[in-house]
């Protein structure tokens, strides 16, 4: 599970407040300063906080890549770019790991591999592995 439990961060208010932070972060560097946060005020950030950081980055990486959407259907990577699908050899890439980092490490190398383009993309924190959908 990719998010913030009430067992790292016990208010609402703080976890929400963690959310929006996330969600206006435009750097890399934002991220870090926010990671190191978290450490100092909660401790060493669980998987799922860290997988959210994963998911956040490939938000950045997306938007900078023109990616307006992701999705993974079993092991299809659905990616949305100026309103096309993209295509690996006129076909979906596909997903050949099943932990959660490693399918987040392969959806960065593939847009990795895109040209850089304009653009915006948010990134909703359901797991990708299981057919969890980010959107604009």
């Amino acid at each position: 599970r990719v998010g913030l439990s009430v067992a790292y961060i016990a208010e609402p208010q703080q976890r929400i407040e963690v959310y929006r932070k996330l969600g206006q972060a435009t750097t890399e560097e934002e991220l870090e300063r926010l990671r190191a946060e978290l450490r100092d005020r909660f401790g060493p950030l669980p998987t799922a906080v860290s997988l959210l950081f994963q998911v956040a980055a490939l938000r950045l990486l997306a938007a900078g890549r023109g990616v307006t959407a992701l999705e993974t259907r079993q092991d299809r990577l659905m990616v949305t770019r100026l309103g096309d699908f993209v295509m690996a050899a006129d076909r979906f890439p596909r997903l050949t790991k099943k932990q959660a980092l490693a399918r987040l490490q392969e959806i960065r190398r593939f847009l990795l591999s895109l040209e850089p383009g304009g653009g915006e993309v948010r990134v909703t924190a359901r797991e990708l592995g299981s057919g969890g959908r980010t959107s604009p």
